[in-house]
Formats: structure tokens, C-alpha cells, sequence
């Protein structure tokens, strides 16, 4: 199944759903397709070619209604961490909580006469505390009368229509690389390291402080560093991604003659052809003057193995090695790349290059040549809820758990603990 039959398949079936005497506009019997980030929420229907909302995790600091709609303010910040405090969770029950809200009453205008199925997009590796909390919000807040937990890696493989392939999802708090192949996921072979967009943010951030200059109406000009209030003021989080996703991009690997290293400050910096650029500040009359390397570097925290201890190359080798030799070729042939960390303009091809001079330092040059990274005709941070609204559109139950079920055990199925899976079963 190629990119074109996967859109025609989502054409047809939306088409199916229209003309379906049992349904409204809206279908009714349609599930709601909700792929959970730690920094943004992407909602829709099944049979729909795109979400309809990519909304932030933000801490609401006002909502006003206003002639558009509701006005919202407040910075973004991640529903949770890698590191889960217990004690953070009631905190993110009830952000995750207001977000649902937003999610179903205003966004898909749902009420409490037609209920709606949920599929969930499911990190395999989300700890069962925040799994367990966000079906505890969809069933005792929404009272939705199922949800379908799906793994995301597979529900991505599923969007470009092919049922093998390697996942490389570079998102907000981790990078993990996980092979597929016959719809199955080898999680034996699962690899992960603690270093993905937010570490780009904090380090871009780092280097804007460090290097950047700001411009004032009147011409002057200053370096950044010498308004250290201004770091926290002005560099909130959304203006971070922001400039991270208008201005930065990824460079080649460099060369020794492209890193300039000072004895004195231990302070490191590039050469780049890359030309400075201006981003401007709102309701401050200032300019952000972002160097060129700084802009082509952020992300080069990303492909540092002495620094990270670990790489995106390393990571995709690691794995590569940890599955049988027969299904190798496969997965080098489809190489998904997801997250929106993996949009930065040159990330593709750095993983391309880097890839190849890898597999032949590691003596594996007749794998080389197979290296393929699949074009996905969808963006790849939604490449995740595509493949749901795909399952979704489908007679597919999976792991459903209904609404009695919860009731009776307040718990969720997890691949990770089979106690849960095999409850009901274990009591007949």
C-alpha cells in the first residue's frame, strides 16, 4: 500500500462515513483519535486525513472569550517529564483534565447524548501512571464508553503503508528507535536516549544568551548577555520552539576546521556559512540577532556521542544489531522518521550520511547501499495520528477496555505486565 492509496483510503472511508444513513456530519459512530505528547495534544476523527487541532500543553494563566472565540494565555510547558514524581500526578491530572475539556466541548463539540469510542496513540514505554491517569480522565471525566490503546511506532508504520520498517521518533523528551516487522513490535530491540527536542531548546537557548545580540529601534545594538534579566523575560518557552522550528535547521557533520575551541572560556563555536538572522520580538521593539552557526548547531547536541553518551546514529546501530540478521535489509529499507524534532530542514539527511559512514565503521558495508529513509507524504509529527485515524476507521478492537471494565478494576492492559492482560481470563 503506497502514500497515494493510504490518502485514497482515508478519502473513501470519510466518504463512507458521510453517506451512512446511522450517522450525522460529524459520525457519530466515529472514534476520536488522540495522540498524547508530552508538549502538544493532536485530537481528530477516524477517516480523517489530518487532525484538526495540534493543541499545546500550556499552564493557563487566563481565558477570555473574545469576537474569535476564546483567547488563551500562558506559556507551554510538558504535561510531564521523563522523570515522574508521584507526587506531580494529581498536577498533571488536572492539566490533562482541562485539556480534555477543551478537547471534546469545544473542538469536537461532543455531548452527553452520543458518546464516542477513543483511541489512544500509546508510547510503549509511558510509565503505567500516567497511562492508568489518562483513562481515569477519559472514564470518570468524560465517561467515554471505551478506549484502544495503540502503540504509536506501529500506528506511524501504518501511515506510509508498510508493515516492516524502522521508527526513529525524535520528539520533545526522548529519542527511541523501534523495529517492526510483520506488524509486530520487536521490543527486545527497543533503544532510547534521554536527549530529543528539549535538550535543542535548552541548548539553543544557551547559545542565544551566549552569542545572540539584541536591536533596538533606535539601532543600537547590544550583546544578549549583558540583559540577563531579558533570558527568562523574553525567552519564554513558545518563543524558544518557535525559533527552533522558523530559523534553525541541521548542518553537516563538521570537520576540525569548523569548530573554533577557546582555552580560556572552554567555550565552543563554529564556523558556518549560514547568515545571520533576525527574529523579532513582539510588543518589545527589539530583535533577537541569532548567528548563523547557532542556528545550524542547536541540534548538534542531538548526533554528540561524547556528549550524550549515546547518538541518534548510535541509537539506529544498536538496534540494527539487535535484531535477527535475516530482517535486517527490511528495516534498513524503511527507515520512518517521526516527531517534530526530526522536521529541523537537514535532519534527514544527516541521519542518511551519518548512517552509512557508521554502518561501515562497524563493518557492516553490505548494508550500506539498503539505507533508505521512507517519504512519507505526511508531516512526521502526525504521522503518529494518521495511522490511528486509519485503525480507528477499521472493525479493530485490540486492547479495548470499556467503561464496566474500568469500573471494576481501575486498571488498564499494558504489554508490560501480564497480570493485567490476563485478569479476567486467570478468574474464569
Amino acid at each position: 500500500m503506497s502514500d497515494m492509496s493510504v490518502k485514497d483510503l482515508l478519502h473513501q472511508t470519510a466518504l463512507n462515513q458521510l453517506s451512512n444513513k446511522r450517522t450525522t456530519a460529524y459520525g457519530i459512530d466515529q472514534k476520536i483519535i488522540i495522540d498524547i505528547g508530552s508538549l502538544y495534544i493532536k485530537f481528530g476523527l477516524s477517516g480523517e486525513a489530518s487532525p484538526r487541532q495540534c493543541l499545546p500543553n500550556r499552564i493557563y494563566e487566563n481565558i477570555e472569550h473574545c469576537p474569535e472565540g476564546v483567547l488563551v494565555e500562558g506559556d507551554i510547558k510538558p504535561l510531564y517529564q521523563l522523570v515522574l514524581n508521584p507526587f506531580e500526578i494529581p498536577e498533571i491530572y488536572e492539566r490533562f483534565k482541562e485539556q480534555v475539556k477543551l478537547i471534546f466541548y469545544r473542538f469536537m463539540m461532543s455531548d452527553y447524548k452520543h458518546k464516542r469510542k477513543v483511541l489512544i496513540a500509546e508510547n510503549l514505554l509511558l510509565p503505567l501512571e500516567l497511562k492508568n491517569m489518562i483513562a481515569a480522565v477519559l472514564f470518570e471525566y468524560m465517561n467515554v464508553p471505551s478506549i484502544i490503546f495503540a502503540p504509536s511506532q506501529l500506528l506511524a508504520i501504518t501511515s506510509v503503508g508498510k508493515k516492516t520498517g524502522l521508527v526513529v521518533d525524535c520528539g520533545y523528551l526522548e529519542t527511541t528507535v523501534l523495529p517492526i516487522s510483520d506488524y509486530g513490535c520487536l521490543l527486545h530491540s527497543i533503544k532510547t536516549m534521554p536527549c530529543a527536542g528539549q535538550d535543542i531548546s535548552n541548548n539553543l537557548k544557551k547559545l542565544i544568551i551566549e552569542n545572540a545580540s539584541i536591536s533596538f529601534d533606535d539601532g543600537k545594538i547590544f550583546p544578549f548577555s549583558k540583559y540577563p534579566n531579558y533570558s527568562d523575560e523574553i525567552l519564554t518557552n513558545y518563543i524558544i520552539e518557535d525559533i527552533k522550528a522558523s530559523v534553525c535547521f541541521v548542518g553537516l557533520k563538521p570537520d576540525s576546521t569548523e569548530i573554533i575551541y577557546d582555552e580560556k572560556t572552554h567555550h565552543i563555536s563554529y564556523r558556518s556559512s549560514a547568515s545571520e538572522i533576525g527574529y523579532p520580538i513582539e510588543n518589545r521593539r527589539i530583535k533577537i540577532l541569532i548567528p548563523g552557526w547557532v542556528r545550524e548547531r542547536a541540534a548538534e547536541i542531538l548526533f554528540d556521542e561524547e556528549r550524550n553518551e549515546a547518538s541518534v546514529i548510535s541509537l539506529i546501530i544498536d538496534s540494527i544489531k539487535s535484531t535477527p540478521t535475516d530482517i535486517r535489509k527490511s528495516l534498513l529499507q524503511n527507515i520512518l522518521l517521526i516527531g517534530g524534532t526530526s522536521m529541523l530542514p537537514g535532519f534527514c539527511y544527516r541521519v542518511s550520511q551519518e548512517l552509512k559512514e557508521r554502518l561501515k565503521e562497524d563493518h557492516l558495508e553490505n548494508l550500506v547501499k539498503e539505507v533508505t529513509i521512507i517519504r512519507s507524504k505526511f508531516p512526521a509529527n502526525t504521522a503518529t495520528w494518521i495511522g490511528g485515524s486509519i485503525l480507528g476507521s477499521l472493525k479493530y478492537e485490540g486492547q479495548e477496555v470499556t467503561l464496566q471494565q474500568w469500573n471494576e478494576t481501575h486498571k488498564v492492559p499494558d504489554w508490560s505486565n501480564y497480570s493485567i492482560l490476563n485478569e479476567e481470563e486467570n478468574q474464569i
